[in-house]
């Protein structure tokens, strides 16, 4: 895993707790996304059920976590669209 570094006021600060914390935070929401789906009745093949990763990343302003599927179609199901 690539190693999570987070500038502040010129010093890199590695954020090796904050990571940690994040990825929990992430994991609890792929969790919580993947229990959506079932109980809505979306998991057909199971690709976007499986394609479900967590994303822990930093940029000049903030530290992020994200669990944007891979596949195309997740926006489509996400705004209820069926068929």
């Amino acid at each position: 895993m690539a190693k999570l570094q987070f500038t502040v006021d010129g010093v890199n600060y590695p954020a090796k707790e904050t990571k940690k914390a994040l990825e929990f935070i992430g994991k609890r929401w792929r969790k919580n996304a993947r229990i959506s789906l079932k109980m809505q009745g979306r998991v057909n093949t199971g690709a976007l059920y499986d394609s479900m990763k967590v994303f822990v990343g930093a940029n000049q302003y903030a530290m992020y976590v994200n669990i944007t599927p891979s596949v195309d179609y997740w926006e489509f199901v996400d705004k209820g669209v069926r068929g």
